[in-house]
């Protein structure tokens, strides 16, 4: 599995990172190379790659970034470059969503009325710069199962009604992904999440091989 993965949505706390940190460490478990691109002046990401000793490259959310990350692919042509995104409108993340050598942008997406609302009106910008991507939402940290039917099937309908394919896999909210983080910790030993990440990444392997 390789290539360039952006992840992006204008709204903080709706998982981008979580989702970044898990991939990577999902990755990490199946031997795969990974390089990761941290646009998020909060430099989480970077401080958790620091712990496990991930490369990881900062950049300032006010640059344009898409000819650096068509080099930083052609450069890396067995890894996979993951590209985080702040939680707000910028330069770095609109030039990382319309990179010429980008191959999936995913959105994470929570399920409850206030984040589809913020996603909503950020789809309704960004339709215009995202036509020549393969754009992919996740669903993240959705209510346990019996609550959370109706919210799912209305987040994936949402997306759908964009021309961005919902997953079928996704985060249940859990302990898990929040605890362990600051440390360099991972979701790893707990089954349940490792069972979700891993349909994640099964799933965002078959479309990079189409």
């Amino acid at each position: 599995m390789n290539g360039l993965i952006v992840v992006g949505n204008t709204k903080g706390g709706c998982g981008k990172s979580t989702l970044v940190m898990s991939l990577i460490a999902e990755a990490e478990s199946r031997h795969q190379k990974v390089l990761v691109v941290d646009a998020d002046p909060t430099s989480v990401l970077k401080y958790w790659c620091s712990r496990r000793n991930v490369e990881c490259l900062h950049i300032a959310s006010t640059l344009n970034i898409s000819e650096y990350l068509s080099k930083l692919k052609s450069e890396h042509p067995h890894s996979i470059i993951m590209v985080d995104t702040g939680g707000f409108d910028s330069v770095a993340a609109r030039s990382a969503i319309t990179t010429n050598d980008v191959d999936i942008v995913i959105f994470p997406v929570k399920t409850s009325p206030v984040d589809l609302f913020v996603t909503k009106q950020f789809l309704n910008e960004a339709l215009s710069y995202l036509s020549h991507t393969n754009p992919i939402g996740v669903l993240m940290e959705a209510d346990h199962l019996q609550n959370a039917t109706s919210d799912i099937l209305a987040a994936k309908e949402l997306l759908s009604s964009f021309g961005i394919k919902p997953l079928e896999n996704f985060t249940i909210k859990r302990k898990i992904y929040r605890e362990n983080f600051i440390k360099g910790g991972d979701h790893l030993k707990n089954e349940k999440a490792k069972k979700e990440v891993a349909g994640i990444y099964d799933e965002l392997r078959g479309y990079l091989s189409e």
